[in-house]
């Protein structure tokens, strides 16, 4: 017997505590999607890990669960931020950057797919569906954490932080105005081919943990795309 399943068959022989399963499985995959999501939040996701532990040690029928631990409610799941603008009024002015603005319904896309993730972890039967589960809410819920960053800076500052991926992007565009018509509808090209080709590969299906990835790729070259055809416009 492998030392980590020693340690699941003592902490099962100790009366499977949640507290000691929790610190159990992070010492065991806390570098995982999983594991980063355990130790996010202990509380909501301390059942998963346990699961985990009964699903690694192969008694998976012995699965014991608290009766007052419940899932997120479905109503968080469809949720679409009906006050998000009084949150974040800036985005309502003229003179907010762009940037700002197109990453207003980023934030929505990550916070909802981060949500209904997370409810489907508890619907995982195999370590494979809860890792690429477990992915997607990590994944999303940084986008989403990544955008409320630069919307707090700008709020409490009046000026950017230009953390996020979308102000490098958009400063390559702004030299590329500067560009001739050709070297311009070159990189429009380009972007299209890219876009087909993530599209292509979302359609295809395979390689289910880099969903999340190429979705939020697919996003910000839609970005770069548009503002391109803006620049297209305006020769």
């Amino acid at each position: 017997m492998t030392d980590f399943l020693q340690e699941i068959e003592n902490w099962q022989k100790a009366g499977c505590k949640e507290k000691d399963g929790i610190r159990l499985f992070l010492n065991l995959q806390e570098k995982t999607p999983l594991g980063k999501l355990v130790k996010l939040c202990p509380e909501q996701n301390g059942k998963l890990a346990v699961k985990q532990l009964f699903a690694i040690a192969g008694k998976k029928d012995n699965l014991i669960l608290n009766r007052h631990w419940q899932p997120l409610p479905a109503t968080a799941q469809s949720t679409d931020a009906p006050k998000f603008r009084e949150m974040f009024p800036f985005l309502n002015e003229k003179n907010t950057p762009n940037e700002l603005k197109v990453l207003a319904a980023d934030k929505i896309t990550a916070y909802r797919k981060s949500i209904t993730a997370h409810a489907r972890l508890v619907d995982c039967t195999t370590l494979e569906q809860c890792y690429i589960t477990a992915k997607e809410v990590v994944e999303n819920y940084l986008e989403n954490y990544e955008i409320t960053q630069e919307f707090k800076h700008y709020m409490d500052t009046g000026r950017v932080l230009g953390k996020h991926a979308i102000f490098s992007e958009m400063k390559k565009l702004a030299e590329l105005r500067k560009s001739k018509p050709s070297e311009i509808l070159k990189r429009q090209k380009q972007v299209e081919n890219n876009i087909f080709q993530i599209k292509s590969q979302l359609k295809k299906g395979d390689k289910s943990h880099l969903r999340t990835q190429r979705e939020k790729r697919l996003r910000e070259l839609m970005h770069v795309l548009q503002e391109i055809n803006r620049i297209i416009d305006g020769l």
